[in-house]
């Protein structure tokens, strides 16, 4: 008996020199917001950690298993999980510790934005909910999520979590486990784990291309964008934007139009550095055309953060490189937790693309704008222009309140402004909304260059955008 203590304590000791080796950043991962979405079993695993190397293939996988596309080389679970995270900190946090960690950040984690919050008082119709117990404690709290916020497995047309604050005027507001309405609260909360782990069988994290769907490139793929002279089609033009993927991704948009004269491409190579000298990643993938008059297109969305960036792309044919080029575009910083307008994107042509997926290439909830080259009109074409909006401000019926406006300019002398009317918006997936609408270049005076200032603005939560849209009206 006595040498079998001996050797668990031996055992127990090298468990706990081993759990030393962890650094505090990996030792304290599991202490941590991750904690509320680990599984049982991942728990024990992690546990069972003896250095900083594993713990670092531990956290890769731990997130990996979570990405809704193991295809991108972007993690959006996990993107959205750190907004959440740092909004809960900045919105919770106090003297009683980090935000995220109460309940209240909790379950902004694990459930996002509520579709309202109530404060009341205990003597208030919300003691019904939280029980006379209230009286004894402070103010309650009561987020509503409705039923498309919530998954199919919860059969209501809302959920609440109500909070009740420990005594009057602390700001605490745990969640009161006394209130029955609080019951599938905490079987969401149970449940989150399992809910969100998508690929619980994946081994090892996928190696991607900055570009969806693509690998990443070889050194002598990458060889060609070094190599001179560079091809460049004579009437090859690019053009940029910042693109909306989610309320937290805002990818790069790039349109590459090649003249019908210049041979097809088979494949696109390319990679991204920041102004730092940061390398973003690098790409290799099949060129898919985009047929446009008078030759082709090109379009990549970029997953990069706010900044400058070159990006240098290469078009390569069967045998040869057709267009290799170096692209500079900006992105700007966008609020966590704010409301934001996009730029206008613009055009004369428009497919509707009822399968495509928020942040394809110039596609705003399923309308494929294709840029007009040099910005260059007939007078019987139409201008059509569309932007997307983040977190809008809502009125009390969860409606947004937009007006658009539109000032004429020609040869730089204002022709005519109109005053501003309510612009129609469509709710895209999440808290994104797009506006689109269309000019016909008929009403027109004459052929010239002419510029068209369009504006919105956001009357509940103040925000405003113009954009600048440059028009070359030729004549006929």
């Amino acid at each position: 008996m006595r040498g079998r203590l001996l050797a668990i304590g031996l055992l127990a000791i090298w468990v706990a020199a081993a759990a030393a080796e962890l650094s505090e950043v990996h030792r304290s991962f599991m202490a941590g917001p991750a904690g509320f979405i680990a599984t049982k079993a991942e728990k024990k695993s992690f546990e069972k950690l003896g250095s900083d190397a594993e713990a670092e293939r531990f956290v890769e996988l731990f997130w990996a298993r979570r990405d809704p596309n193991l295809a991108t080389a972007v993690n959006e679970f996990k993107v959205d999980f750190d907004l959440r995270v740092a909004a809960a900190d900045a919105q919770y946090g106090g003297e009683r510790g980090r935000g995220s960690m109460s309940d209240r950040g909790r379950t902004l984690i694990i459930m996002g934005r509520p579709f309202s919050i109530t404060h009341q008082r205990p003597e208030s119709m919300v003691d019904k909910i939280a029980g006379p117990e209230a009286e004894k404690r402070g103010g309650i709290e009561v987020w509503t999520y409705r039923a498309e916020q919530v998954p199919e497995s919860v059969k209501a047309n809302e959920v609440y979590f109500v909070f009740a604050e420990s005594r009057l005027g602390v700001n605490d507001y745990p969640l009161d486990r006394d209130a029955r309405e609080n019951a599938r609260a905490m079987k969401l909360f149970a449940e989150a784990p399992e809910r969100l782990l998508l690929h619980p069988d994946l081994k090892e994290v996928p190696r991607v291309g900055l570009l969806a769907g693509s690998k990443v490139a070889t050194s002598a793929e990458l060889a060609v964008l070094a190599a001179e002279p560079r091809p460049w089609p004579e009437g090859a033009r690019v053009q940029t934007a910042q693109g909306v993927q989610s309320g937290s991704l805002f990818p790069l948009w790039i349109h590459v139009r090649l003249p019908e004269a210049a041979p097809p491409a088979a494949q696109v190579v390319g990679r991204a550095v920041s102004a730092e000298g940061t390398d973003a990643g690098s790409f290799a993938a099949a060129a898919r055309p985009v047929p446009v008059p008078g030759g082709r297109a090109y379009e990549l969305s970029l997953p990069l953060g706010p900044g400058a960036w070159k990006v240098e792309l290469a078009l390569l044919g069967a045998t040869a490189p057709v267009a290799v080029t170096t692209i500079a575009a900006e992105l700007e910083k966008v609020p966590d937790d704010g409301g934001w307008i996009s730029p206008v994107y613009w055009g004369a042509e428009v497919r509707q693309e009822s399968q495509a997926s928020l942040g394809d290439p110039f596609n705003v909830g399923g309308w494929h704008v294709i840029p007009q080259p040099g910005d260059r009109y007939r007078l019987q074409d139409t201008l059509s222009y569309f932007a997307i909006l983040v977190r809008p401000g809502l009125s009390a019926e969860r409606k947004p309140a937009v007006e658009t406006s539109m000032a004429v300019y020609l040869g730089g002398k204002k022709l005519t402004e109109t005053a501003p009317e309510a612009a129609e918006l469509s709710q895209l997936p999440g808290e994104v909304w797009m506006f689109g609408s269309s000019l016909p270049l008929g009403a027109f005076p004459k052929p010239g260059e002419y510029r068209l200032d369009v504006t919105l603005h956001d009357s509940i939560s103040g925000l405003r955008r113009m954009t600048s849209i440059p028009v070359t009206i030729a004549a006929r």
